[in-house]
């Protein structure tokens, strides 16, 4: 899975990746308006997840703020306070 944004763009292997401006996030946020802890995404053989972390400023999959987990699907847009990014699935017969 990879996020792609204004700011830069991640790839997120299976696992459990932080989001926000914490020195240990996966997905480090320099944006004042990140929190810390700004959310969380998981990535399984099952899918993909995101769920917000109790931040200040939300997290928002295609224009609507999320108050639990949410499954993507590939092709939406996820902001997180105000650093948006595209998600991307990728195949097995993607170059990684």
């Amino acid at each position: 899975m990879r996020l792609v944004g204004t700011t830069g763009s991640f790839q997120l292997p299976r696992g459990r990746h932080l989001v926000g401006r914490d020195p240990a996030a996966a997905v480090r946020l320099e944006s004042r308006g990140c929190s810390r802890r700004h959310a969380v995404i998981c990535v399984t053989e099952a899918g993909v997840t995101v769920e917000d972390q109790a931040s200040s400023n939300g997290t928002f999959v295609d224009d609507e703020r999320i108050t639990e987990c949410r499954a993507l699907r590939g092709g939406e847009t996820v902001v997180f306070s105000d650093s948006l990014f595209r998600v991307e699935l990728l195949t097995g017969s993607e170059p990684r």
